[in-house]
């Protein structure tokens, strides 16, 4: 483990480098923001910000000084999601809030797909855009990465606009919820969305200096880790 000095990597100011993504999309916000994925520099991986502009009065005016970033893998957040779906009765993907692929067990498919275009391959056209209008919803088609009839479920995630679908082959979909892991696995999403909302609430706090938040984000994190495993 080291530390990794961004500015002696990219610009992180400038709007012409992917990487700074984190940086220019947050810091003339009033509020926190979800950054859409891109490709990192300083860590070789595809990933995704919770971003939050800092604040400082100068001259009796708020003024955003800086930008604290909460950093996710997005193969972190797949590995994750299919933890969930335990078995090799179904899998889980994400779709940006643009409806372009940020999560899939087909990697080929992460961000060179969207809703539509994976719909329009279905012949599902009509799916495809209740699927980016609707916030929930179900129905069932014949994976391309299964090539299984299958049930699929989505839900529309309200702090980012991204939808997170879980997709169970028609055969596996009933002894799936017949098996006694789904208690714990319950629990333990139970447990990490809870970590993950209370560390967003504090990240977009105004009342809370700099090095408190910084204090809160690795007292969560630790927590977060300690419940997965």
């Amino acid at each position: 483990k080291k530390i990794i000095y961004i500015e002696q990597l990219y610009d992180y100011t400038s709007d012409t480098v992917a990487s700074a993504k984190w940086f220019v999309e947050a810091i003339n916000q009033p509020q926190p923001v979800w950054i859409d994925p891109y490709f990192a520099e300083g860590l070789q991986r595809l990933v995704t910000d919770y971003a939050v502009p800092i604040k400082r009065k100068e001259d009796g005016v708020m003024r955003n000084i800086g930008v604290l970033t909460y950093t996710v893998a997005v193969e972190e957040l797949r590995r994750q999601t299919n933890y969930s779906i335990s078995g090799k009765s179904g899998y889980a993907a994400i779709a940006s809030q643009t409806g372009r692929l940020i999560s899939h067990p087909n990697t080929e498919l992460v961000l060179n797909s969207t809703i539509q275009s994976i719909a329009t391959s279905l012949d599902r056209e009509e799916e495809g855009r209740l699927i980016t209008q609707q916030d929930s919803g179900s129905f069932e088609f014949i994976s391309l990465y299964t090539r299984e009839p299958s049930f699929m479920f989505y839900h529309t995630l309200p702090e980012n606009g991204w939808k997170v679908f879980s997709i169970y082959s028609k055969r596996g979909f009933v002894s799936k919820f017949k098996n006694p892991k789904r208690k714990t696995i319950n629990l333990w999403m139970a447990g990490s969305l809870l970590g993950i909302a209370i560390l967003i609430g504090f990240l977009s706090w105004d009342g809370l200096q700099l090095y408190e938040k910084w204090t809160i984000t690795g007292v969560v994190s630790l927590a977060l880790v300690v419940n997965i495993i």
